[in-house]
């Protein structure tokens, strides 16, 4: 599941909806095949217009008519699976597809990535640790980072990432 957006609340009175929407292109929630709330039901979207750009717009939900119901939806996150979002250039990568990458300096598997974050700063892998059960945050930078294999889901680390890994732990 990739989240794509969430729910702000009901805008007038006929069941119009505030959706804020996290993708690089918000009108892909309206034309994406495939999106979903938390319980995995299926929702279909129809772009009304711009509440603020250049992420929140303000759409009609399927099958919602009342400002009642639209308020049911209030804080809903929505999602879709991460097949129905375009292709990227090989070194660019969506956070989802991350996750289970293993990472590791020459042959030292260091460990797993668990998610991707970004506290303010930069985005940081979350790695499990392959001798212990804890875990690290690296920065997801040139700097820690030599390549990411998408055919072997590996990714390969300088030895200042090495470093980091274990003056963090």
């Amino acid at each position: 599941m990739v989240l794509l957006a969430k729910i702000i609340g009901p805008k007038g009175v006929r069941g119009n909806i505030k959706i804020d929407v996290f993708t690089e292109d918000p009108l892909f929630l309206v034309r994406c095949p495939l999106v979903y709330n938390e319980k995995k039901e299926k929702l279909q979207f129809d772009f009304v217009g711009w509440v603020s750009r250049p992420s929140k717009i303000e759409a009609r939900c399927h099958g919602i008519s009342s400002r009642e119901q639209t308020q049911a939806l209030k804080g809903i996150k929505l999602y879709t699976s991460i097949e129905h979002l375009k292709a990227l250039p090989d070194d660019h990568y969506y956070w989802k597809e991350l996750e289970g990458y293993k990472v590791q300096f020459q042959e030292n598997l260091l460990g797993t990535v668990l998610r991707m974050n970004n506290f303010g700063a930069t985005d940081l892998l979350e790695i499990s640790l392959s001798k212990d059960a804890s875990s690290v945050y690296l920065p997801f930078h040139k700097t820690f980072i030599t390549n990411v294999c998408k055919a072997q889901h590996i990714i390969f680390c300088t030895n200042e990432a090495e470093e980091w890994i274990q003056n963090t732990n």
